[in-house]
């Protein structure tokens, strides 16, 4: 089911990769992307598929993990409202490195790769910040990661 893009406008204004953007910039964006509601469990990916979609959670929640080899969940994110994921699926056109299910009834924005390699050309300056904010994301997830494995490998080496 789509829903109307103009409805959640100042849910969309939220998320840290379109605060650089003015109303005008997201209306363009959004001319690209769609809307779309998620109910709870349902998986949005899973581990290993082909990506190519990225899904910024408006309303909702989102639960992003792996299963082990035990074959038991680990999770690795609680993904909320103002947040996304999937975004290295529309940079890099590899498998997903995890699994996700909605944990709450979700509103979502859906940007596919098509829409993300539009944006970059019709609207270079808009394309040029979300990328940019998408890239201060990865940063900061990849500072968290080192953390915890650093951390990690310090209590193995008790």
């Amino acid at each position: 089911m789509h829903l109307n893009k103009e409805d959640y406008l100042s849910d969309i204004k939220s998320v840290s990769i379109f605060k650089d953007l003015s109303e005008d910039d997201i209306k363009e964006v959004l001319k690209l992307a769609f809307v779309k509601e998620y109910g709870n469990g349902f998986h949005i990916f899973r581990k290993d598929m082909m990506g190519g979609i990225m899904y910024v959670i408006l309303r909702g929640e989102a639960t992003v993990f792996i299963t082990g080899d035990d074959r038991k969940e680990k999770v690795l994110a609680i993904i909320g409202p103002n947040s996304y994921i999937g975004e290295m699926s529309i940079i890099e056109e590899t498998p997903r490195s995890a699994s996700c299910v909605v944990s709450k009834p979700s509103i979502m924005l859906v940007i596919t790769k098509k829409c993300f390699d539009d944006i970059q050309e019709k609207y270079p300056k808009i394309g040029l910040k979300v990328l940019k904010a998408i890239l201060i994301t990865v940063s900061q997830r990849l500072r968290i990661c080192n953390e915890k494995l650093s951390k990690f490998n310090e209590a193995k080496e008790f």
